[in-house]
């Protein structure tokens, strides 16, 4: 116990976004905290993988002291490639980082304007595709009635002037005997997706 101590603790939380079950193997990063005024400094590492995408790194500082926060590391990819993150000064203590080029872009089905009287679950297949970067992901959600919170679908693009996906919606109508209507794939770039009753 150290009494009267100029020290306090601090907690910084980095989490690493990307995807690691596609292209990224690991991330390495290396966090350092620098008080200029009392010429102090702390340092830290920790790689990152898909089974650990989260950090928290608590440190002493010197009570009152206005050090600052910054991190530079380097991406591992699966094809055997790196990226090196540059050294960034870190705004507030969640720091969210990933590939220095990535785009991270969510989607969320709104189901918003469905009649669930006439629709028993709606299920939504999307895609979304880039050659150029050796991209190519999918992924299925299902919608029912009483969906407070979609689940939204993240994905990560190496271009940003490229982030339109696919998306085909499944009906499945409360009718007897049950009936399927399908809407033909369609390319979109909404991160709110409003869905409408199918013809």
């Amino acid at each position: 116990i150290f009494v009267n101590s100029p020290f306090t603790t601090k907690t910084v939380s980095f989490i690493s976004e990307g995807d690691f079950v596609n292209d990224v193997d690991n991330s390495f990063l290396k966090m350092t905290y620098t008080d200029t005024l009392n010429n102090y400094q702390q340092t830290a590492d920790f790689t990152f993988t898909n089974a650990n995408r989260t950090h928290d790194w608590t440190f002493p500082v010197l009570a009152g002291g206005q050090g600052t926060v910054s991190y530079s590391g380097v991406v591992s990819h699966k094809n055997h490639t790196t990226e090196n993150i540059p050294d960034t000064v870190a705004t507030g203590t969640l720091i969210t980082f990933g590939p220095p080029n990535q785009v991270v872009v969510t989607v969320t089905p709104d189901p918003a304007l469905i009649d669930f009287t006439q629709v028993k679950l709606i299920q939504v297949n999307f895609q979304y595709q880039d050659p150029a970067n050796n991209i190519s992901v999918q992924q299925e959600i299902v919608l029912k009635s009483g969906s407070v919170n979609p689940p939204s679908w993240t994905f990560y693009a190496k271009d940003p002037a490229k982030t339109a996906y696919t998306y085909r919606a499944t009906f499945y109508m409360a009718t007897t005997p049950p009936t399927v209507k399908t809407v033909p794939s369609t390319t979109a770039s909404d991160t709110d997706l409003v869905l409408m009753m199918p013809a």
